[in-house]
């Protein structure tokens, strides 16, 4: 009686003899393997399975017929059942011709003529177990980038760290993940981990996108490339990977935001996988959503700081502002104090003879009160308050013709350069002050630099936008030209930096400084509608930048003007003054320069004595304020009773109210308090002989 083959023990199997016809009816596929290695029996499912036909097969040697196979572990199998006759099973991946796998269960049985072996396909099995692990690998590579998007908020760092978790996962050969500038397209920063693929690394390190990305970004749809046809410059399918791997470009968008891309490369056939393509948009758009959140995080802080900076500002300006003017209110009322002192001595002097001992003694009075002058005036600069004579001016020319004077003024240790704008813009500002910002500006880089160092004065035109003026109080948007003061000294720190333009402060020691040098540049450039801010870090030195707006005028012309003659012809002066002790004063120093006077203690009583006396004044000189009508509103009323009245404004500041935020018009002439009887005789002189 016969016994089939492919029973269950092969020590049963030794004496059976094996029938075709069964054979033939089975599932699976079986074969017959001499000992010399040729096929002696194949049914029609095992020659499927190998994928030719039975005729091509039976007699021939299965090198012969599979050419390699003698080289895989199936074989070395097949020759240990040959020659022990135990029984094996095995799993075993068969590479076709075409370079196509397939997946076969295995059992070995020795029989009398050779070896039985029955194989069973489990392809479609292997390809869901694999597909399960790798699914398995990139939910563990996902569910690890949602751990890191918690706790990771800066975005190099995020993306850098996601391609190491999916690459550890197991999930991916590779990972790019890169963030790109809109709406140029172009590479900002990108990160990678696995398979190195150097061209494609060249590529991104240029700012430019593979064309799979390009797709996917400007698609905004996720791209395979499965096959070198399609295959995009440095990606995995145009190298030697290619031959069993997919890459799968995908977005990183979140409400409808780009922030870049990612590519990933899969084994072979993972990037068809619907379930895979979820996975994977799944991880583009969480971390989509962290680089949005970091973004919003970012701003937010951004704007926290901007804002605090704003308030610090804020308050540094109200406090200077306050500071300014009870600084300007002093000294106007000192200046009424100082202008009787410097005035009275003056006249003494008339009366004595200048080598005697009162004399002398004057002199040395006066040069006091020339000094409390000179702080006075630094002080109402500081406060906005003095009297501005405005040009439309050159800065580069006033750099170049001071420069001498500045080389001067710091020595020979400190090097002095100067980076002047070719094609500089003009401003609006009163050339003596502007001056006088330069020397205060190049006095103070000199004393911080004990040790030598480089000072620089640069000009330049720039463009202050509106978010620059939304982070700086009191800057308006526009163009403006840009004065720099830079030197490579000791530097300042934040503490020092925030008081540096209050008056009186100073880190100089007793005696060697007013403290009023930057709180008067600071007046003068806020009195000239600018700004200026400071840059400094301890040991860094200083940059002082100053801001003024540009004006599209001509430079002021200046016109040679005629020697004033000291003294008067007899012409008819009104003197209006509120302060008694000045009005005495300065009727004593008009009398004395040939004038004829009328005073009045007010505007009302100055218009009261024009109507009652008829008068016809050559010239009003008046204070600018004074209680009830203020000097302006008195000139106005006179004008309209005398058309062409002269008229010579004098004060201890002139109210930004009544002039123009502080500065003169073209048609007034003014004097300061206080002054000299030779100062007062060349104004009046001027004012006279202006038509």
């Amino acid at each position: 009686m016969n016994k089939t083959v492919g029973s269950n023990h092969s020590d049963d199997i030794a004496g059976f003899t094996f029938s075709p016809k069964i054979l033939d009816t089975l599932l699976e596929g079986c074969q017959v393997i001499s000992p010399d290695g040729r096929y002696l029996y194949i049914n029609d499912i095992a020659a499927r399975q190998g994928r030719k036909p039975k005729s091509d097969l039976i007699g021939k040697k299965m090198v012969e017929a599979y050419p390699g196979i003698d080289q895989t572990r199936m074989y070395t199998v097949l020759q240990k059942t040959m020659e022990d006759g135990k029984h094996r099973t095995m799993e075993n991946e068969f590479v076709y011709g075409d370079g196509s796998t397939g997946w076969f269960e295995l059992r070995f049985d020795r029989v009398p003529v050779g070896v039985f072996i029955l194989s069973l396909e489990i392809t479609q099995r292997k390809l869901a177990e694999t597909k399960i692990s790798h699914l398995n690998a990139v939910l563990r590579g996902i569910r690890n980038v949602n751990q890191l998007i918690t706790r990771e908020h800066d975005p190099k760092r995020l993306i850098s760290q996601a391609c190491d978790l999916l690459v550890e996962a197991r999930g991916f050969e590779s990972v790019i993940i890169g963030l790109i500038d809109l709406p140029e397209n172009r590479v900002d920063s990108f990160a990678n981990a696995g398979v190195k693929l150097h061209a494609l690394e060249t590529l991104l390190k240029a700012g430019s996108l593979p064309d799979c990305a390009e797709v996917a970004v400007r698609t905004r749809k996720f791209v395979l490339r499965n096959n070198q046809s399609d295959a995009c410059r440095g990606c995995s399918v145009a190298t030697g990977l290619g031959e069993k791997i997919d890459d799968l470009a995908l977005p990183l968008i979140h409400d409808d935001h780009l922030f870049g891309f990612m590519i990933t490369s899969l084994p072979q056939g993972m990037g068809k996988d619907s379930d895979e393509q979820n996975l994977l948009q799944e991880v583009a758009s969480d971390i989509a959503f962290a680089l949005n959140s970091i973004q919003i995080s970012t701003a937010h802080n951004a704007t926290q700081i901007a804002l605090s900076n704003t308030e610090a500002q804020l308050q540094q300006a109200q406090k200077l502002e306050a500071i300014g003017r009870l600084a300007g209110g002093i000294a106007h009322d000192y200046n009424n104090i100082l202008a009787a002192q410097i005035g009275y001595c003056d006249l003494l002097q008339d009366h004595l003879e200048s080598d005697s001992y009162v004399s002398k003694e004057l002199v040395k009075i006066k040069a006091c009160a020339d000094r409390a002058a000179r702080l006075t005036r630094q002080l109402l600069a500081f406060s906005r308050k003095q009297a501005m004579q405005v040009e439309v001016l050159d800065l580069n020319a006033i750099v170049t013709n001071f420069k001498r004077m500045l080389i001067r003024l710091i020595g020979e240790d400190l090097e002095f350069n100067t980076v002047l704008a070719s094609d500089l813009g003009h401003v609006q500002a009163d050339p003596g002050q502007i001056e006088q910002v330069l020397m205060n500006l190049v006095v103070n880089a000199r004393d911080a630099m004990p040790d030598g160092g480089t000072l620089t004065i640069e000009t330049a035109n720039v463009y202050l936008d509106e978010d620059y003026a939304k982070m700086h109080v009191g800057v308006v948007a526009g163009p403006h030209i840009q004065l720099t003061v830079s030197d490579t000294g000791i530097g300042m720190d934040k503490t020092i930096q925030s008081q540096l333009f209050e008056p009186f402060f100073t880190t100089k020691e007793p005696g060697k400084g007013t403290g009023l040098g930057l709180a008067t540049v600071y007046g003068i450039v806020k009195q000239s509608s600018g700004n200026i801010w400071v840059y400094s870090e301890p040991g860094q030195g200083s940059t002082f930048k100053i801001y003024l707006p540009k004006v599209d005028e001509p430079l002021t012309q200046h016109l040679a003007s005629k020697k004033a003659t000291a003294l008067g012809d007899g012409e008819l002066i009104l003197i209006v003054e509120d302060d008694p002790a000045l009005l005495e004063m300065f009727v004593k120093m008009v009398v004395k320069l040939g004038y004829q006077v009328k005073t009045a203690p007010n505007g009302k009583a100055a218009l009261e004595l024009v109507a009652a006396q008829n008068l016809r004044p050559a010239m009003l000189l008046t204070d600018v304020i004074m209680p009830g009508m203020n000097g302006k509103q008195l000139a106005e009323k006179l004008g309209k009773i005398q058309p062409g009245l002269h008229v010579l404004f004098t004060s201890g500041y002139t109210d930004d109210a009544i002039f123009h935020l502080g500065v003169l018009d073209s048609q007034s002439m003014f004097i300061q308090k206080p002054f000299s009887v030779d100062d007062l005789a060349a104004k009046i002189r001027q004012v006279l002989t202006t038509r």
